[in-house]
């Protein structure tokens, strides 16, 4: 069998106009779009590849505008002692409009927000039908690991989602035969928020939170809602095998959340913690319309803020909008717009009379 790589490539940008969006077949730590120049948005770029076959070496064929590429890291994983079953980075692009979370003393704890993270899941080959889960947390950009957990005696499936400064996954816990959900999250060690952004390189080793809960239901797949501006709540959506997709609000994992009163007085607007995350069927996103094989859910800022596109893919596909802060910057449907243009016209009425009036009583008090 062969070996999975990762390899991460630093390229100099030549000095030209991008006619044609960059190669797909590349995934950059660093979203550009076309028509951009390069100097303008960075002198260098690095990204990363994964190749399956070690024994197969790739041919790196680059586009003539990258310029010079050099090699930074290479990570092997050896399927003889672990394979990859799961990979999640943050959407290119993300914006965040919160850099950090207001504590009940007024204090704040900045987010560590590394657009650069990628988190990867493996599992060892099964031994009387368990496993250990593995999750590295990789900077990209420095090829270093930022964090690594374990857990034994686990089972597939595993999904990960990521976003902002925490990284979401799941997996079957064969021991007490349940589904878990486990939640880290990245804040900076420094204290405080950098007005010139993040660099991997300048950056310190961040402060990780973790924490664990029970699901009711096997998770078959994970994504996370995007907005426009990044001030809506996130919310992950969970592909559950009844072929529903269940709309998880991030309060629900956050692993600030509470385990008694002293602490709830810190982790202001948390619910107090739950081992149990229970499946409402309000949160269903496709109500009793079952969708079939789903094979991927893709999501999608709207041109409101509230709102996020949602288009679930398989032997069905699915389409729908999700506002998980409500609708915020829309009118409901049953609002009174007769009301209102009734009192908005009487208002201009109004002001009209009342000023002709008075331009008449001014005039009537100077004849005197």
């Amino acid at each position: 069998m062969g070996i999975t790589r990762f390899t991460c490539f630093r390229a100099r940008a030549v000095p030209i106009e991008l006619s044609k969006p960059l190669p797909t077949r590349y995934t950059f730590t660093k979203l550009i779009q076309s028509p951009v120049s390069l100097q303008d948005q960075s002198s260098t770029m690095v990204w990363y590849r994964s190749d399956d076959d070690l024994r197969n070496t790739p041919s790196i064929k680059c586009p003539s505008y990258l310029g010079t590429v050099n090699q930074l890291w290479q990570i092997e994983f050896s399927p003889e002692t672990e394979r990859i079953v799961a990979m999640a980075s943050a959407p290119a692009g993300e914006r965040t409009a919160s850099a950090g979370d207001i504590l009940g003393d007024k204090t704040v704890l900045f987010k560590y927000l590394n657009p650069n993270l990628l988190a990867v899941a493996t599992l060892t080959p099964y031994v009387k039908r368990k496993a250990t889960l593995t999750i590295y947390i990789i900077d990209t950009v420095k090829g270093t690991f930022i964090d690594r957990v374990q857990h034994s005696n686990v089972r597939a499936p595993v999904a990960i989602a990521t976003s902002e400064n925490w990284v979401l996954y799941s997996y079957r816990e064969r021991s007490n035969k349940r589904n878990q959900l486990s939640v880290i999250e990245f804040f900076d060690s420094k204290g405080k928020a950098s007005n010139d952004g993040f660099s991997s390189l300048a950056g310190s080793q961040p402060i990780t939170m973790r924490q664990s809960f029970a699901f009711t239901d096997i998770v078959q797949g994970m994504t996370v809602t995007q907005t426009n501006l990044g001030i809506t709540e996130r919310n992950v959506l969970i592909t559950l095998p009844s072929g529903g997709i269940m709309a998880l609000p991030r309060p629900f994992f956050n692993a600030r959340r509470p385990t008694n009163d002293k602490a709830a007085e810190r982790a202001v607007g948390l619910p107090k913690y739950n081992p149990l995350i229970p499946v409402s069927t309000k949160n269903i996103l496709n109500y009793y319309q079952s969708i079939q094989q789903i094979h991927g859910v893709v999501v999608a800022p709207s041109g409101l803020e509230s709102t996020s596109l949602v288009f679930a893919h398989g032997l069905d596909l699915f389409l729908t909008q999700i506002a998980p802060s409500k609708q915020f910057d829309r009118l409901n449907y049953d609002f009174a717009h007769l009301t209102l243009a009734g009192t908005l016209l009487g208002l201009v009425v109004l002001t009209v009379t009342l000023s002709k009036l008075a331009a008449r009583k001014r005039l009537q008090e100077q004849w005197k």
